[in-house]
C-alpha cells in the first residue's frame, strides 16, 4: 500500500535509469512500478485500467499488435486525412529520456493503409514498445494534463510517458533472478452460432425475398453439401488451445564504485487459431552506475532486443461465418478444395497468406551528473534509438488453387532512428530549517527523429516453388524513401517550497517552428499552486489523512510537429513534400486554467 507522507514532498526519480527524472510540481501525474504492471506482451497493455483517465483498448487479439492509448480522446487537426497523420493525439514517449520515433503507434510499413512509414499513424501492426520486456521496467510516470506537459512544449502536447528501466542494486554479493513461466490459453467465450436447420431458414428466406447470391458457386450449402452435416465453426476456429513460455533471467551486483545489473529475457507464444502463427521476443538489458568520486555520477543504460511474429494477412474471425455444414477443411492433414468432384472455396487457404515481420531494436542512454558546488548540480543526458523493420507479405498459390492462378510477394526494410542531447543546470537551496526550498532547471534540447524505407513488389509466380527461390535470390527495390525532423528548445522550470505546505512552480519553453510557414519560435508556459494538508497522528486512525489542493494557468503553443511524424518526406517518385502545403498547419495557442482537488483516504 502507497501512503503519502503529509511532512515531505519528495520527486518521483530513477537514479539509475532516470534520464527522464520529473520532479513533483503542481500538475496531473501518475506513476506505476514495475512490479505492479501484469506479465503481458505489450507494456501498453499492462497499463490498462492501472491510471485514471488513461484509455488503453485492443486493436485486435493478437499480442503483437498495437493497442490504442488516449489521454483526452480523439483529436482531428488535418482537413486532409490520407495526407497526414494528425487525427489522434498520440502521446510523446521517452524510455530513460530518450524518445521513441514512433512512440505509441504502429511501425508496420506492409500494413499501412497508405504504405507510408512516415505517416506513422496509418494502418496497424508492431509498435517499439512491444520491444521490451516488462521485467525491464522499473517505473512509468504518465504526464497527463498541460501544467505536467508544459516543461516539453509542442512536442509533448499530447501528453508525455516517461519509461524507467529497471536500476543497479549495491550488493557486494553478486544477486541473481531466474523466472520461468509457462501457461496455456484458450478462448473464454465463443459465440453463438446458428445450426444447420436456423443457418438454412434464414438463407432460404434471404433467397425467396430477392436476396442476391454474392458467393462464386452459388449456395452449394443448400443445393449440394450434405444437409446432415453441422459444425460449429466458431469452436473450430476459436476452440483451439494455445501455449506459451516465459523465461527470464538477471544478475545485480557492485560496490561503492560502480554498480552493474544485466538481463536477459525470451518470450514465445502461439495463437488460438487452426494455425498457430508463433510469436517470439529475445530482450536483453544492461545498465550500471558508476561514482569514481562524489561529484560525479555516470548512468549508463543499454538496451536491445529481436522479436519474429506471424500473422495471418486476411481476418479469421470471418470464418466463423461459414455454413455449418460447409465440407471440412482438411483431408489427412493436407487442405482440400473439392468434395464429391465438386470444387469449393477453402477459407482455410487464406491462412497461407501471411505476414511475416523481423524486428530488431538498439537504444544507448547515458545521464551525467556533475556536483559544481553544494547549491548547483550539472546534468547532461544524452542518448539515441534505432528500430530495423523487416516485413514480408506472401500469397501462393496453395492458398486457393482452384481459383488464382499466380503467387507474388511483397517486402519492405523501415529503420527508425532518433537522438537528443540535453545538457541542464539545477539549481537547489533550503534554509537551515528546511522551511523553505528553490530548486530551478534551466537547460537546452536538441533533438532527430528519422526513418528510411525501401519496398519491392515481385512480379507474377507460375508456382510457389519459383516465388520462394525468387524471394531468396532476388535484392530489387521497386520504392524508397525517407523522413526527418529536427527540433530544438530552450526550458526553464523552478520550484518553490514554503512550511513543507505551499508550494509554486513556473515552467517555460521556447521551441523553434519547423512546422510553420514563418518558422517562428513557440513559447509554453504554466504557472501553479498547491496546498498540502494533512492530519496529525492520533490514537485513533483519521480517515482523511491528508489531500492536496491545486490551481494552474497554462498557455500551451503547439504547431503539430507533435502529431505530424516528419517534417520533409520525400521518395523516389514525389517530390518533397513541406507540412505547411500537406496538412494546413497553423500556429495554435491554447489558454488553460485547471483547478483541482486531490484528498487520500486512509479507510473508511
Amino acid at each position: 500500500v502507497l501512503v503519502r507522507e503529509h511532512t515531505v514532498m519528495s520527486s518521483v526519480t530513477n537514479k539509475a535509469s532516470a534520464r527522464s527524472t520529473y520532479n513533483n510540481k503542481p500538475g496531473d501525474w501518475r506513476s506505476v512500478k514495475g512490479t505492479q504492471l501484469p506479465r503481458t506482451f505489450n507494456v501498453l497493455q499492462g497499463m490498462k485500467g492501472l491510471m485514471p483517465g488513461l484509455q488503453v483498448s485492443n486493436s485486435s487479439g493478437f499480442p503483437n499488435s498495437t493497442p490504442d492509448i488516449r489521454f483526452h480522446g480523439d483529436v482531428a487537426i488535418s482537413d486532409e486525412p490520407g495526407k497526414s497523420n494528425l487525427s489522434k493525439n498520440d502521446p510523446l514517449v521517452l524510455l530513460n529520456g530518450i524518445p521513441l520515433p514512433a512512440g505509441v503507434l504502429p511501425i508496420g510499413r506492409n500494413t499501412s493503409a497508405a504504405g507510408d512509414p512516415t505517416l506513422i499513424h496509418e494502418g496497424n501492426g508492431p509498435n517499439m514498445l512491444s520491444l521490451f520486456n516488462i521485467e525491464d521496467i522499473a517505473e512509468i510516470i504518465v504526464l497527463r494534463d498541460a501544467t505536467a506537459i508544459a516543461a516539453y512544449g509542442p512536442r509533448g502536447a499530447n501528453g508525455v510517458i516517461l519509461i524507467n528501466t529497471r536500476i543497479a542494486n549495491g550488493a557486494e554479493v553478486p544477486q541473481f533472478t531466474l523466472k520461468y513461466a509457462m501457461g496455456r490459453h484458450s478462448t473464454s467465450k465463443n459465440p453463438d452460432m446458428l445450426n444447420i436447420e436456423q443457418y438454412r431458414w434464414l438463407r432460404e428466406t434471404y433467397l425467396a425475398n430477392g436476396g442476391p447470391l454474392t458467393d462464386t458457386f452459388k449456395a452449394q450449402e443448400l443445393k449440394l453439401w450434405d444437409h446432415n452435416r453441422n459444425t460449429n465453426w466458431s469452436k473450430e476456429i476459436l476452440g483451439n488451445t494455445a501455449h506459451s513460455q516465459n523465461l527470464y533471467l538477471s544478475v545485480s551486483g557492485g560496490d561503492s564504485i560502480q554498480r552493474v545489473s544485466a538481463g536477459i529475457g525470451y518470450y514465445k507464444q502461439q495463437s488460438v487459431l487452426p494455425v498457430k502463427f508463433p510469436l517470439s521476443r529475445l530482450t536483453q538489458y544492461l545498465t550500471g552506475i558508476f561514482t569514481p568520486n562524489k561529484r560525479l555520477t555516470l548512468n549508463v543504460s543499454f538496451n536491445a532486443s529481436a522479436s519474429s511474429d506471424e500473422l495471418p494477412v486476411n481476418n479469421p474471425m470471418s470464418l466463423i461465418r461459414l455454413a455449418p455444414n460447409a465440407p471440412y477443411p482438411y483431408k489427412e492433414k493436407e487442405l482440400i478444395f473439392e468434395e464429391n468432384n465438386l470444387p469449393f472455396i477453402n477459407h482455410y487457404g487464406a491462412f497461407k497468406n501471411t505476414y511475416i515481420s523481423h524486428t530488431s531494436s538498439a537504444q544507448l542512454s547515458s545521464s551525467l551528473e556533475y556536483i559544481i558546488s553544494p547549491i548547483l548540480n550539472f546534468q547532461l543526458t544524452a542518448g539515441a534509438h534505432q528500430t530495423i523493420l523487416k516485413e514480408r507479405n506472401q500469397y501462393p498459390i496453395a492458398a486457393q488453387p482452384n481459383l488464382i492462378d499466380s503467387a507474388y510477394f511483397e517486402k519492405s526494410i523501415t529503420e527508425y532512428n532518433s537522438a537528443i542531447i540535453e545538457p541542464q543546470l539545477y539549481f537547489h537551496t533550503r534554509d537551515s530549517l528546511r522551511q523553505f526550498q528553490v530548486n530551478n532547471w534551466a537547460g537546452i534540447t536538441l533533438q532527430s527523429k528519422s526513418v528510411h524505407w525501401s519496398e519491392y513488389q515481385s512480379p507474377q509466380f507460375a508456382s510457389d516453388v519459383s516465388m520462394k527461390s525468387y524471394f531468396t535470390n532476388q535484392q530489387g527495390i521497386t520504392n524508397r524513401g525517407n523522413g526527418s525532423q529536427l527540433i530544438t528548445g530552450l526550458y526553464n522550470r523552478s520550484h518553490i517550497s514554503l512550511n513543507n505546505k505551499h508550494a509554486f512552480s513556473l515552467s517555460g519553453r521556447l521551441d523553434e517552428s519547423r512546422m510553420n510557414n514563418n518558422r517562428k519560435p513557440l513559447f509554453s508556459w504554466a504557472m501553479g499552486y498547491n496546498l498540502f494538508f494533512a492530519q496529525k497522528e492520533k490514537e485513533k486512525p483519521r480517515k482523511i489523512r491528508g489531500g492536496n489542493l491545486k490551481f494552474s494557468i497554462v498557455k500551451v503553443a503547439a504547431d503539430g510537429s507533435q502529431n505530424y511524424g516528419y517534417v520533409s518526406r520525400s521518395d523516389n517518385s514525389v517530390a518533397i513534400e513541406m507540412p505547411n502545403t500537406a496538412t494546413h498547419i497553423s500556429k495554435q495557442t491554447t489558454l488553460m486554467a485547471p483547478p483541482g482537488m486531490q484528498v487520500n483516504i486512509l479507510d473508511w
